[in-house]
């Protein structure tokens, strides 16, 4: 999966990002916030600076909506 991280596009393993995304959820007891919607950024993180490893996901969701954005996928 490529990811924008600080305006720089990263390759990321797969099972790197889902491993990242079940340690979220479960740092974020409640949270109904599925990985895709975090990554992308779609709904605010309900714990947002709970933890460093949330903290990145937001950050990635983040860089994909504005890599989404330049590239004209998304208003």
């Amino acid at each position: 999966m490529k990811l924008v991280i600080d305006g720089n596009i990263k390759e990321f393993d797969n099972a790197l990002v889902e491993a990242a995304g079940e340690k979220c959820r479960a740092l974020c007891e409640g949270c109904d916030i599925g990985l895709e919607e975090c990554l992308l950024g779609t709904r605010d993180c309900p714990v947002k600076n709970a933890v460093e490893s949330i903290n990145a996901m937001i950050r990635m969701g983040r860089g994909i909506k504005r890599y989404r954005e330049l590239k004209g996928l998304e208003e």
